[in-house]
């Protein structure tokens, strides 16, 4: 149970992926906490004490019931994996993610609403998107992360090419994902969801 980890500082990795977890102490040491994976729980938050963790890099915490982020993970230097996809944050949640300018891995499949500051962490090199609502690529390529690799955009609206003529320039970006979007029943070789972003390089308008 939660409780039990107040006596366990020193525990370094936590795994619970579908269990019937719902809650974690607020009261326990987590300085020492690296990984921490909760998806497919009964979780509705997450404690202070963790998020504030210098330890803290990898957080996985999809298809749980959490509707916010404490303050502190935002301000945490430590953290660069996150994953949150079908979360049901609050929008203020969503963008408070953008600030966490250490994250080097960030899913955010089927959020309702990504902000503009999320395609620039000066770190980022895989984003997850699939399914989120409300998308709009940014216009240049300037606006993108440098280091950005994979891209995953499945199953979003993106209807038109022109759409994407900002990804052409990113020279690290290696796989794209464009599987079950509008554009990938015009494009056969697109369906893929591991398509090399060279396609997307060369792509007709």
């Amino acid at each position: 149970s939660g409780d039990s980890l107040r006596t366990v500082r020193q525990l370094r990795r936590l795994f619970a992926n579908r269990t019937r977890l719902r809650g974690l102490c607020s009261e326990a040491d987590y300085q020492a906490m690296e990984v921490v994976e909760l998806s497919a729980t009964a979780l509705t938050s997450i404690p202070d004490a963790l998020a504030h963790s210098q330890s803290l890099r990898r957080l996985r915490l999809a298809s749980t019931s959490i509707t916010d982020l404490p303050d502190g993970l935002g301000a945490n230097p430590s953290l660069i994996e996150l994953d949150v996809e079908d979360v049901p944050l609050r929008v203020e949640a969503v963008r408070r993610i953008a600030g966490m300018r250490s994250l080097r891995w960030l899913n955010l499949g089927g959020a309702r609403e990504i902000p503009d500051g999320i395609w620039h962490l000066p770190h980022l090199e895989f984003l997850g998107l699939a399914r989120a609502r409300n998308l709009t690529l940014p216009s240049s390529s300037d606006e993108f992360s440098p280091r950005l690799r994979s891209v995953d955009l499945s199953g979003t609206l993106i209807d038109e090419f022109k759409s994407l003529v900002s990804l052409q320039k990113l020279t690290q970006l290696h796989y794209l994902n464009l599987s079950d979007t509008p554009l990938s029943n015009r494009r056969p070789e697109w369906r893929d969801p591991f398509v090399s972003a060279t396609l997307v390089r060369h792509m007709d308008s």
